[in-house]
């Protein structure tokens, strides 16, 4: 090895020494339900299931209706004069990509 290995070459010598082996297996298997589940598909379709578990709410008892009619309450109450839709805008930058908004 020369004066300045990249870091690729030290990884490289490190595992040989060390004795680590490459390997490519993908993801190991997972357990479901005491089960270990080695196929990709399964897998992919239990994570799947796990993480739409997660973005469920408990949203049974949320009254909506008074929450919307809250919201437009408080967008009644607003006003605004032509400067500061004008300020609003001039911050836009019409060179920058437009985000999740579209703006």
């Amino acid at each position: 090895m020369n004066g300045n290995p990249s870091s690729t070459n030290w990884l490289k010598t490190v595992k040989q020494f060390s004795g680590i082996k490459p390997s490519d297996k993908g993801i190991p298997p997972i357990e479901r339900n005491g089960t270990l589940i080695f196929d990709d598909i399964e897998k992919a379709y239990e994570f799947n299931s796990y993480f739409a578990s997660q973005s469920n709410l408990d949203d049974i008892e949320t009254d909506y209706l008074s929450n919307l009619n809250n919201a437009v309450n408080n967008l009644n109450e607003i006003e605004l004069n032509k400067t500061e839709i004008k300020d609003a805008l001039n911050v836009f930058n019409p060179s920058k990509a437009s985000g999740f908004e579209q703006l």
